[in-house]
């Protein structure tokens, strides 16, 4: 299977899940999804296949003080984040309230 397959399945997984899109997720925890859907072992082709998602949009950056959150958004919503927003934080992801 090529890296457009893999990105188009774990795109399929995260919307089945139902990965809301006020749920911001560090980079390990997409990671550990990716593995999982995928079986892919090495860290480079994970990392391949994690910025080919976010090539497509699906997967929106957020800078939080040091640290980089991500987003997942399939559906495209227009997002617009303010510095102010109140983050709450739970083990392995942060959680926002609009």
């Amino acid at each position: 299977m090529n890296i457009d397959s893999f990105s188009e399945i774990v795109i399929l997984y995260l919307k089945y899940k139902k990965i809301t899109t006020n749920e911001y997720y560090p980079y390990s925890w997409y990671k550990a999804q990716i593995k999982f859907i995928t079986n892919l072992n090495t860290e480079d082709m994970i990392r391949f296949v994690f910025n080919k998602i976010i090539k497509k949009n699906k997967i929106l950056l957020v800078k939080h003080f040091n640290s980089t959150f991500y987003i997942f958004n399939p559906y495209e919503i227009d997002i617009k984040f303010t510095r102010f927003q109140t983050f709450k934080i739970h083990k392995g992801k942060i959680r926002i309230r609009f």
